[in-house]
């Protein structure tokens, strides 16, 4: 038995590190600790147990689908764009084709508060030769 949970362990490590760009808990827990909530306030508004939010926080679980973070993103008081670009969910390439790469580039290694200033200006570009 103890093989068996440690190879499944090993596992959820691997997908875990897989995944690119993951700050999600860091976002999560700045955002919870902003509006003054526990993590037992967020679960609870999203009917999960207070366990599965600590372990958001601490990157020990898989990401949430995109419907759980639009639950828990409007929880915390954000956009859910906000939250995928914190999961490495959203890419800028796929969204602003033409785009100078090295800004992309720039963008994508920058944090979250920087990349959503970076859509914002491209938005407002769009919007402006649209």
């Amino acid at each position: 038995m103890a093989i068996k949970q440690r190879r499944r362990h090993s596992v959820r490590e691997s997908v875990l590190k897989a995944i690119p760009e993951n700050r999600l808990g860091e976002r999560v827990r700045e955002l919870r600790l902003r509006l003054g909530m526990s993590q037992n306030d967020v679960a609870e508004a999203l009917n999960l147990p207070p366990s599965w939010v600590g372990h958001i926080e601490t990157g020990k679980t898989e990401m949430p689908s995109r419907e759980r973070l639009h639950a828990l993103a409007q929880v915390l008081q954000t956009e859910t764009l906000d939250l995928m670009i914190a999961a490495g969910y959203w890419q800028l390439e796929n969204v602003y084709e033409g785009v100078d790469p090295q800004l992309l580039a720039a963008a994508r290694d920058a944090s979250p508060a920087m990349q959503r200033m970076v859509i914002n200006l491209l938005n407002e570009a769009k919007q402006v030769a649209g």
